[in-house]
């Protein structure tokens, strides 16, 4: 190629960067951009940022918003690769039995070693009975309901689970939104070019470009709920269908909640009523995790119940110690035995624990 050829090629792609540099000091010298716009609150502003500089435990995610970081510490334990806690299993399937564990912080393990949350002192019980399952923990703390259903459709169901355990209880439901609700941030998401343009808007360029083709729309204000009772219930029965579709089991859990929880958030009654009537309608199993983890604080003496943090059973307002995880993971124990989630997925298939 000659000299003369190259010096062509190379003028044509700069010619529109240039082109585009220079509209953007018109438009800056002119002061002609409309300002930014008001940037959407993923999470909320400190996660935001840390998130966007790339440190901290966790980075966005346009599934399901965040997720931990692969790598991140938590009780000095990392991140798997894949990005979720927990040991790494593969997508492809083995011969054990294989359930997913959705959820927020009570899943996760909160300011727990992994090994003490209840999916994996759930992984033990059954293992322990000669059934050789693997259960995989996607729990991420500050996840609601709508985040977990997003996180099945776009990340879970690749892993094939026979049985997958939701555990949403209203504690992140029914925080503010800060503008949008999760599902419609979900949504927008989920939009090509919606990214690109949220890159775009930085330059005043775009900005006034965009206002002669679409007027700026007013923000919604901060009143909304990131899942309302509706939505709630609705992204249940959403993940019902999502699974059955697949051929998996699905149990909710109603999380514990201590004395003090109990007291400080009425409305996640609100929640759990309603978790409880999406079950009853929609034929759903449900471990009342909170009710056995109740019955244990009733029994306990006065000083050692959850009206005081911490408690015999609970290190903070709404996170159980190891002795509490464990109670929840009895919980969802039964309620797989009693719904008939083992014997449909042929247990006795899986029952040569360490033959994988």
């Amino acid at each position: 190629m000659s000299l003369s050829s190259r010096a062509k090629i190379a003028w044509c792609l700069c010619a529109p960067l240039l082109a585009a540099a220079y509209f953007e000091l018109a438009i800056a010298a002119f002061d002609l951009a409309p300002p930014r716009s008001r940037p959407m609150t993923i999470w909320t502003g400190a996660m935001d940022s840390a998130m966007a500089s790339d440190e901290g435990d966790y980075r966005f995610d346009p599934v399901r918003l965040w997720e931990p970081r692969p790598g991140a510490l938590f009780v000095d334990e990392p991140i798997n690769a894949d990005g979720y806690r927990g040991p790494a299993y593969p997508r492809e399937r083995s011969a054990a039995l294989r359930i997913v564990a959705l959820g927020e912080s009570t899943t996760f393990g909160m300011h727990l070693s992994e090994s003490d949350s209840w999916p994996r002192q759930l992984e033990r019980r059954l293992r322990e009975r000669g059934v050789d399952a693997e259960v995989l923990n996607f729990g991420v703390i500050g996840h609601t309901v709508a985040q977990g259903l997003a996180t099945y459709v776009g990340r879970v169901r690749e892993y094939r689970p026979d049985v997958v355990i939701a555990c949403f209880g209203g504690l992140n439901e029914h925080f503010p939104s800060g503008g949008l609700d999760d599902a419609t941030k979900l949504e927008l998401f989920a939009e090509p070019g919606f990214r690109a343009r949220m890159f775009f808007d930085r330059f005043g360029g775009f900005r006034w470009l965009a206002g002669r083709v679409q007027p700026p729309q007013a923000v919604p204000g901060a009143g909304l709920q990131r899942v309302s009772l509706a939505q709630y219930q609705q992204d249940f029965l959403r993940l019902r269908d999502e699974t059955r579709r697949d051929g998996a089991d699905l149990v909710l859990v109603a999380p514990p909640v201590s004395r003090s929880g109990r007291a400080n958030r009425p409305e996640m009654a609100d929640y759990l009523a309603r978790l409880v009537l999406t079950c009853e309608g929609g034929a759903i199993p449900l471990a009342r995790a909170d009710l056995a983890v109740g019955a244990a604080d009733d029994a306990l003496p006065e000083a050692e119940r959850s009206t005081k943090t911490p408690s015999k059973l609970f290190h903070d307002t709404f996170h159980p110690w190891p002795a509490g995880q464990a109670l929840c993971a009895a919980a969802v124990d039964a309620a797989l035995e009693s719904n008939g989630a083992f014997a449909r997925h042929r247990v006795a298939e899986h029952s040569q624990v360490g033959t994988r």
